[in-house]
């Protein structure tokens, strides 16, 4: 039995895989800077925040104005809290931000890993009903027959460690930082390529272990007479 064939399949469906892997997680959208986390959005404090600094300016100036201490103080400290509800609403919508960011990431990982699953499994169920067949139809002993089909009792699921990634993820995310963010993509693509390597050896095991049983068959002799006369 030639197995050769499902080894070269077996590299190409790897390869392909491999580069579909690269390929969505690069292509998992992020922003570019930190000012574009925050673009046009608002929240209950940077609205109220200006509530005040407009209310506190208005305060200050008429105090200044009439000449009371009281109200530009009281001015003042609304301007005063005004800055700091800014501030710390900005702060809030930046964690939602970078919450956001890494939720993105993460479902893009998650549609990644159920694509490339799908495939190996579809691949891989084809590729032993293909290996199963040619055991059948091989001339070998029926004893070799059982042995070569128990390599394929256990076919070489894809399982990918989904704590590995969401720990990477989870590490980047608490950083707060877009290039954390940015730095764990390739982490991500090497943790799935390696997912999908160890499949790989798996299957390519089980093909080895099927053609140490069902060798190629040699062809019959020819005799000397028999090859004169065809000539």
């Amino acid at each position: 039995m030639d197995t050769k064939k499902y080894m070269d399949s077996l590299a190409s469906q790897q390869a392909a895989l491999s580069d579909y892997i690269a390929k969505s997680i690069a292509g998992i959208s992020l922003p570019n800077d930190k000012a574009a986390l925050n673009v046009g959005k608002t929240n209950f404090l940077t609205k109220s925040a200006w509530v005040y600094i407009v209310i506190g300016v208005i305060a200050f100036i008429a105090g200044l104005i009439v000449g009371s201490a009281a109200i530009w103080i009281t001015g003042a400290t609304a301007v005063a809290c005004g800055v700091y509800c800014l501030i710390k609403g900005k702060q809030q919508l930046t964690a939602e931000a970078y919450t956001n960011v890494g939720t993105e990431i993460s479902e893009g990982v998650d549609k990644t890993i159920a694509y490339v699953s799908k495939q190996w499994t579809d691949f891989v169920v084809a590729q032993n009903v293909a290996l199963r067949t040619d055991i059948v139809a091989s001339d070998n002993s029926n004893a070799d027959k059982v042995k070569a089909l128990g390599w394929i009792t256990e076919s070489s699921w894809l399982h990918v460690n989904t704590d590995n990634i969401s720990s990477e993820l989870k590490d980047a995310d608490s950083q707060k930082s877009l290039a954390e963010l940015k730095a764990v993509m390739p982490k991500l693509t090497d943790a799935l390529n390696e997912d999908l390597k160890l499949a790989c050896i798996a299957q390519t095991d089980v093909v080895k272990g099927i053609g140490g049983v069902i060798a190629p068959q040699p062809k019959p002799a020819v005799s000397a007479a028999t090859a004169a006369a065809k000539s």
